[in-house]
C-alpha cells in the first residue's frame, strides 16, 4: 500500500495515496512512513516546501528501488492511458527482477508490458512479451498470458494462432482465480473466439 501511495501521491492524486496510506497502517499502525506520509498529506507535516516537492517529484525508472515500485508507478500511467510512460516502467521492473528469483513477478511485469505493446500497436512485441510471460510458467497468470498472446496474434492477422491460444485460455480460465476473473477472462474469450471464426470463415467460407 505504501508503494501504491508513493506513486499516487507522485502523480498528484492526495486523495487516494491517503486512502493508501491508511490502508498500510491497518496493517501496521505502528509505521513510521505511514504516520509520516499521511500527516505530509494532511498538510500537517513540517517539512519545508522545497523537501516536499523533492517528495512529490515523480520517481524515473532510473529512480526506482524494486520491481515492484516500478510496477506500481507503470501501473498509475497505465490506467491514465499513458502507455509509452507505463512500458518504461515495466521494462525497468524486469530488468529489476531476475526471472530465477522471481519468476511469479517477473512473469507479470511481461504481462503488463506485452498490454502496452498491444495499445501501443507495437504486435510483434506484444508477442515477444507474451511469450516470455508464458514461459514463466506461472499458472495464476497464464491465462492472462494467453490473451496478450491471442490479441496479439490477431493484431498480425495469425488468426487461427490466436484463435488455438483463445481455445486453451478458455480450458485453464476455471482453474486461476476466483470468480470475477474467471467471468472477465471469459467474455474476452468469447469475444476473441467470435472474431477470430468470422476472420477465418470469411477467408474459408466453403469451411464454415
Amino acid at each position: 500500500y505504501l508503494r501504491m501511495a508513493a506513486a499516487q501521491e507522485a502523480l498528484g492524486y492526495p486523495k487516494e495515496a491517503l486512502a493508501s496510506v491508511s490502508k498500510a497502517l491497518k496493517c501496521d499502525p505502528n509505521s513510521q512512513e505511514a504516520l509520516d506520509r499521511q500527516a505530509r498529506l494532511k498538510g500537517t507535516h513540517p517539512a519545508s516546501s522545497s523537501s516536499t516537492n523533492t517528495s512529490n517529484a515523480i520517481p524515473t525508472p532510473e529512480q526506482c528501488a524494486s520491481g515492484l515500485d516500478a510496477k506500481e508507478v507503470g501501473n498509475t500511467f497505465f490506467t491514465k492511458g499513458d502507455f509509452a510512460r507505463a512500458e518504461k516502467y515495466y521494462s525497468k521492473a524486469i530488468d529489476l527482477t531476475p526471472p530465477h528469483n522471481d519468476p511469479e513477478n517477473c512473469g507479470v511485469f511481461y504481462c503488463n508490458r506485452a498490454a502496452c505493446h498491444q495499445n501501443l500497436k507495437n504486435f510483434s512485441a506484444a508477442l515477444k512479451d507474451s511469450n516470455a510471460a508464458l514461459a514463466m510458467g506461472n499458472k495464476n497468470s497464464s491465462v492472462k498470458a494467453l490473451l496478450r498472446r491471442a490479441n496479439a496474434l490477431e493484431g498480425l492477422e495469425r488468426h487461427q494462432e490466436a484463435l488455438d491460444d483463445y481455445r486453451q485460455a478458455e480450458g485453464l480460465q476455471g482453474l486461476s482465480g476466483g470468480a470475477a476473473t474467471a467471468g472477465k477472462s471469459g467474455a474476452a474469450i468469447n469475444e476473441g473466439v467470435d472474431r477470430c471464426r468470422k476472420v477465418l470463415q470469411a477467408r474459408h467460407p466453403n469451411n464454415s
